[in-house]
């Protein structure tokens, strides 16, 4: 059996069938109408990315295949140290996937090449554009009139900008390209380019110059396919991974919907959205040759982490306008759904997401928490020093708590003394409570993922689950208030069970009755591999 699957990063079961409901998302709609479609719910107890990533690709949970979130901890003496979770040796389980195909194609998934670029048993095509970021994304305000001010980064060090009031231009490698209200592909090299776009200032008269991120994109396959797919990759512009939200957090993209603005800010956001997505697929639709096609989508994250937080307003205008930006980005994926599958021609088709998305209401810093008891002290960076602090929220992120034991590299205390400070320092967060009364842990886990009371906690660290409406942060800056205002509009950290949280998928193929049915989301990759056996697997969710 061909099977097409979609992996669409941070696509929210709720505002799936909501969106479904408004009449939006018509593929969606369609495979709906002829197969099973549901919530799947997040790992437990981290639901970041990563985790859920290789939750949904793997089959098993965070204890087993050892994904915790963008950032993992190191293991034994190495514990204060992190690393990404998406690097090399990270994942302890191979995706399930691998080596049930005899011709796979992965479009951007994560954990399919190696970081020397060989392809894992079964694929013949891969793309990974999301490993190798040369550089971010940056922002030039320039005057009415300005000769040559420099505007250089890793991947363009000799860039320049000048401007003659309605006439902007970018000077680079002896190249000149005028940019406009319009985004702008500048190449550098084969799989490594950035866009453009001029932002003007109706009030003042300046212009904005925006430039993306740079990441240089990997293929590897047989020569003729990598060939055409970079073909098709310098028609469609240079890889684009993610849709720049912080320029729409710090208003460059305009005032946002938020702030009173209009939705021009959040035009700008769907622009470039619109690109990321064009940009990951547009090389390999035409890539016919394979029995799985692979295919990972971050827009939808991208989007929802600004927006989100919007369908909780009390204004009824502005939760429709938030709905409208959401449904605009999530049609974008269902786009590329209608057209991958039309091109592909699958016999089974399967839509599925990492997790679901919760809208914030406050950021909370453990580590403020854990200074006023004494435990933790910040360093120069404005985060917990490692080497001093007794005990810390660890700056991975993923709900970590852990005490300066000795066996740690640079630790200082004893086995009881450790045990003392965790407990002090799992009280301390949990009894800094919001002006509300409310804490933000909602659970304790020891060691081995037991649930414990914070008076009982024992050993060396813990790991915390907080509420789905606030965002841990692992900063320690000067002042001591733990609590401040949401960062971002909506997260997705540790599962605290929040049906939001819960991931949306659908699977339509041969066989397969219309039916609504709530799963775990480790089940998705069977499923998957029994439709590339020819199976229809119809059992109940575990």
């Amino acid at each position: 059996m061909k099977v097409l699957w979609h992996i669409w990063d941070g696509a929210a079961a709720w505002i799936v069938d909501e969106l479904v409901e408004r009449g939006h998302l018509p593929n969606v709609r369609a495979l709906r109408a002829r197969g099973e479609w549901g919530a799947a719910s997040a790992p437990f107890p981290n639901c970041q990315t990563p985790a859920g990533l290789a939750t949904l690709l793997t089959g098993t949970d965070p204890k087993r295949h050892g994904v915790h979130g963008f950032w993992v901890p190191g293991a034994g003496p190495q514990r204060k140290r992190m690393h990404r979770g998406f690097d090399d040796g990270i994942l302890q389980t191979r995706p399930a996937w691998i080596g049930r195909t005899r011709r796979a194609v992965s479009v951007h998934a994560p954990w399919t090449l190696t970081a020397d670029g060989v392809l894992p048993p079964g694929a013949v095509l891969a793309a990974d554009g999301l490993n190798d970021r040369v550089a971010r994304e940056g922002a030039l305000e320039i005057p009415e009139v300005c000769s040559e001010t420099p505007f250089p980064d890793a991947a363009s060090p000799g860039a320049v900008i000048r401007r003659n009031r309605d006439v902007v231009e970018l000077v680079e490698r002896s190249e000149t390209i005028r940019l406009g209200q319009f985004w702008t592909p500048v190449w550098r090299e084969q799989g490594l380019g950035r866009w453009y776009r001029a932002i003007p200032d109706p009030d003042t008269g300046a212009v904005t110059i925006v430039r993306s991120g740079a990441w240089r994109t990997r293929i590897v396959g047989a020569s003729d396919a990598v060939r055409d797919a970079r073909r098709r990759e310098r028609t469609v512009g240079p890889f684009l991974g993610e849709s720049m939200g912080s320029f729409y957090r710090n208003g460059t993209f305009g005032r946002r919907l938020a702030d009173g603005g209009d939705g021009a800010a959040e035009d700008v956001l769907l622009e470039v959205a619109e690109i990321v997505v064009r940009t990951m697929t547009g090389p390999f639709v035409d890539y016919l040759d394979a029995d799985l096609g692979l295919w990972y989508l971050p827009v939808v994250d991208d989007i929802s982490h600004e927006v989100v937080g919007l369908l909780d307003s009390d204004d009824p205008a502005t939760v429709e306008a938030a709905w409208a930006v959401m449904a605009r980005a999530y049609e974008l994926v269902d786009s590329c759904l209608g057209e991958t599958i039309a091109a592909q021609r699958p016999d089974g088709v399967v839509v599925s997401a990492d997790h679901g998305m919760a809208p914030i209401r406050s950021t909370f810093l453990p580590n403020v928490a854990l200074r006023s008891a004494g435990l933790a002290i910040a360093d120069e960076h404005g985060e917990a020093d490692t080497g001093a602090s007794d005990a810390w929220y660890h700056e991975a992120g993923t709900g970590l708590v852990l005490a300066n034991a000795r066996h740690l590299e640079g630790g200082y205390l004893d086995t009881a003394a450790a045990t003392r400070a965790l407990r002090t320092a799992v009280e301390a967060i949990c009894s800094a409570t919001d002006e509300e009364g409310r804490s933000a842990v909602i659970m304790v886990l020891d060691a081995d993922g037991n649930i414990v009371e914070p008076a009982t906690v024992s050993g060396v660290e813990a790991t915390l689950v907080f509420r789905s409406d606030v965002l841990p942060v692992a900063d320690l800056p000067v002042d001591d208030r733990p609590w401040r205002e949401p960062r971002r509009s909506a997260a997705h950290v540790t599962n605290d069970g929040d049906t939001r949280l819960a991931a949306t998928y659908v699977i339509a193929s041969p066989g397969r009755s219309a039916r609504c049915l709530d799963r775990d989301n480790g089940e998705i990759a069977g499923l998957v591999n029994a439709m590339l056996e020819g199976k229809v697997t119809v059992c109940g969710s575990r």
